[in-house]
């Protein structure tokens, strides 16, 4: 790797700790956020959800950078599971900045954390339903509380009917693709001084082949034998593009970042 490339990657990684400490401040006061938002939104079950599902994004993405951040101290770069953790951050971060996007007006963000909210239920409606899993004594099925929270949003004028008539979120979460477009797509400077645009679709294309072990993600690598193995197999070099490897580091940390300050800005909102 040239130390160009070397050094914007290091660049990117030393921003983790600052974005940990504000990861740490968001979660010990998403329940005051919370509850200012819900006191002044009249809904203490709409109101709450943004900041708790956000939170939970950040999490995964910084838990996942981190670990990247070993990979590279170690001095090894995977060519296939690196991809997957860079994906997974990317993904994370993505999700957290649809919530938190500092262009939302309140409307526009409880509209979000309704439809982000009605995802995580119905996908916790099909984890107990394939584990069969019951709810503790008191407790309810994650189909009761999906019941429960949309007759709460229902009555915010948060919902609409779908074609079928079916109560559903206004604004539902996109898909994963869609999201890496939407806050994915950059300009940058390359390594030699050139202005390059990358779409976020693409990003999550690539990512994508190496963590699945699509076969034509080796087009993008190449692999140099270097020594037959006397168990079979060869042991190989591997060489990739300098800029997948940038942007496979550096990206989620910005995404990220921007949605720790659209928290921010939403979080002081929450208490005005």
């Amino acid at each position: 790797m040239e130390q160009e490339a070397l050094g914007r990657i290091w660049a990117s990684l030393a921003r983790l700790p600052m974005l940990e400490t504000k990861y740490f401040a968001m979660a010990t006061g998403v329940a005051s956020h919370d509850g200012a938002r819900s006191r002044r939104v009249g809904s203490d079950i709409v109101g709450e959800r943004a900041y708790q599902i956000a939170s939970a994004h950040v999490a995964s993405a910084l838990d996942h950078l981190s670990l990247m951040r070993s990979v590279m101290i170690a001095g090894q770069l995977p060519p296939y599971s690196l991809f997957s953790l860079a994906r997974t951050a990317y993904e994370s971060a993505v999700q957290a900045l649809w919530l938190m996007d500092p262009d939302l007006d309140d409307d526009q963000q409880l509209a979000r954390a309704v439809g982000a909210q009605f995802a995580e239920y119905n996908e916790r409606e099909k984890a107990e339903n394939d584990m069969g899993l019951q709810p503790a004594p008191g407790s309810h099925t994650a189909a009761q509380r999906r019941a429960t929270y949309m007759t709460n949003a229902v009555a915010k004028g948060l919902t609409k009917l779908a074609a079928n008539g079916d109560v559903v979120p206004l604004e539902a979460i996109p898909a994963t693709y869609d999201l890496f477009h939407k806050y994915g797509t950059v300009s940058h400077v390359d390594g030699n001084g050139n202005d390059v645009t990358v779409s976020g679709g693409t990003k999550y294309r690539l990512f994508s082949a190496f963590a699945h072990g699509k076969q034509w993600a080796n087009m993008l690598i190449t692999m140099q034998p270097t020594e037959t193995l006397p168990v079979g197999g060869v042991l190989a070099h591997v060489e990739a593009s300098d800029e997948l490897l940038v942007i496979a580091y550096s990206e989620p940390v910005d995404v990220l970042e921007r949605a720790l300050d659209g928290y921010c800005i939403h979080a002081e909102l929450a208490t005005q």
